[in-house]
């Protein structure tokens, strides 16, 4: 027989070995973005849009929830401000039977996002969650896993550099000038991808597309700041 310690060692490399499994085996779907950004996101999960009001950080994220909802799965929209607006959702090519819910507290939003997170039925969750503490925000991310949804969350910059559960950071910042809407798009953390890599793109409202302008750059971080995930500061 294995002695104690040697039994669980085993276990827990069988722990692990089934939890790399697991998350290999999520389907991945498009973020909408191009160029040099993540160009994919993962079911079971949370990305997070920071932003200051009127950047069109919510375009960015609507855009990643038609590509989330493309092979089924219903779109569920957290609004407890009430800033969604479903016709522009609709111009975007987003399916206009989005369940809407608009919830009268802070507690009930989130409680439903954890109810929707958590449902198989949900392909993509979209909110603008004010505060979240990092317990309330880790069990957010255990419903996304459980249910297989992605919650794409629109935040205050604010809470950049604070503890995060998200998979996906992305800093959207609207820039002047043109006839098109022009924004800068970095990703500040991200679980799979590199860290400190921006583009600056247009959104077209004919093709209801992101489009990469000529001024596109990339700016790596050090490895070290990709390295810590969790509960830890993106």
């Amino acid at each position: 027989m294995l002695a104690r310690s040697s039994q669980h060692e085993t276990v827990e490399a069988l722990r692990e070995q089934l939890k790399e499994k697991s998350i290999g085996s999520r389907c991945l779907f498009s973020s909408g973005l191009i160029g040099t950004l993540p160009m994919k996101f993962r079911r079971g999960a949370i990305v997070e849009y920071l932003a200051d009001p009127g950047s069109a950080a919510t375009v960015v994220a609507l855009l990643t929830a038609r590509e989330a909802c493309r092979e089924g799965g219903a779109l569920v929209v957290v609004d407890r401000l009430r800033t969604f607006y479903p016709p522009a959702a609709a111009r975007l090519g987003l399916n206009q039977d989005a369940i809407i819910v608009h919830p009268r507290s802070s507690q009930d939003e989130l409680w439903a996002l954890n109810q929707t997170l958590r449902c198989p039925g949900v392909a993509a969750v979209v909110s603008w969650p004010e505060r979240l503490s990092e317990t309330a925000f880790r069990g957010l991310q255990l419903a996304a896993e459980h249910g297989g949804s992605v919650g794409l969350f629109l935040r205050s910059l604010s809470v950049r550099g604070k503890p995060s559960w998200s998979d996906t950071q992305l800093l959207v910042e609207a820039l002047p000038g043109g006839k098109k809407r022009r924004l800068r798009i970095e990703a500040v953390r991200s679980r799979y991808g590199e860290v400190g890599v921006w583009e600056n793109v247009e959104f077209d409202d004919e093709t209801s597309t992101l489009e990469a302008t000529s001024d596109v750059s990339m700016v790596s971080s050090m490895a070290s700041s990709a390295g810590t995930f969790g509960a830890s500061s993106a």
